[in-house]
């Protein structure tokens, strides 16, 4: 009698199933942005079209995903060297610039905010978080902060391991932000759509720009 010795078992394991690559850009129309005064009797949204403030008014956004690593590239209509801090109360979302990718393509899972960020599970985000105080004139590279955090219920964004955000850059002459990290599980379905946003709370506005205008494109 011959007996077989080989590892059956390891031989019917499936194969790793290999990492998701995708890429996926868009363009958005210069100058529509979102110039919001805030009242406390009532909200005013004015015309759009003021490039003022070019910093938040996204152009163009590409994705790519490869070997399981996010590289997004968002370009504004300018990006100047320097701008002003700490306008807004302390630990305030002052400044950002947001990648959102809903992970299984789902719109009532995930973040359950406004329509801006619904249904998103991650973000990548380069962003500036007042320190309140006296404003101050600085460069963005000097401060910012950059993260992958995941949509909990009730509307923050908290650390997950295995999410990372792992470089951040800024082109001046381009007027473009880099970012890259790690977004756990995208496939060909996943949704994602970008959003820059700026909240000097001491002026009385928000100003924010999202792209695509259409919600969301998906990672082909």
């Amino acid at each position: 009698m011959v007996v077989d010795y080989r590892p059956l078992a390891l031989n019917a394991l499936p194969a790793a199933p290999e990492p998701f690559t995708g890429y996926s850009t868009i363009s958005d129309p210069k100058g529509d942005i979102d110039f919001t005064f805030i009242d406390i009797s009532n909200v005013i949204v004015v015309p759009k079209g003021d490039f003022t403030f070019s910093f938040i008014d996204i152009t163009n956004v590409g994705v790519r995903v490869e070997d399981g690593e996010v590289t997004a590239e968002i370009q504004l209509a300018g990006l100047p060297e320097q701008l002003t801090f700490n306008q807004a109360e302390k630990h305030t979302i002052e400044y950002s610039w947001t990648v959102y990718f809903d992970v299984d393509g789902n719109p009532d899972t995930g973040a359950d905010l406004k329509k801006e960020r619904k249904g998103a599970d991650y973000e990548l985000v380069i962003y500036y978080d007042s320190q309140g105080g006296v404003a101050t004139v600085d460069t963005l590279l000097n401060r910012y902060k950059k993260a992958v955090r995941k949509a909990k219920a009730g509307g923050s964004w908290v650390p997950e391991a295995g999410a990372l955000a792992t470089s951040a850059t800024m082109n001046y002459t381009t007027n473009t932000l880099t970012i890259q990290g790690l977004v756990p599980g995208l496939n060909a379905n996943s949704r994602w759509w970008a959003e820059a946003y700026w909240y000097p709370e001491s002026s009385g506005y928000i100003v924010n720009d999202r792209a695509p205008d259409t919600y969301y494109d998906t990672l082909q």
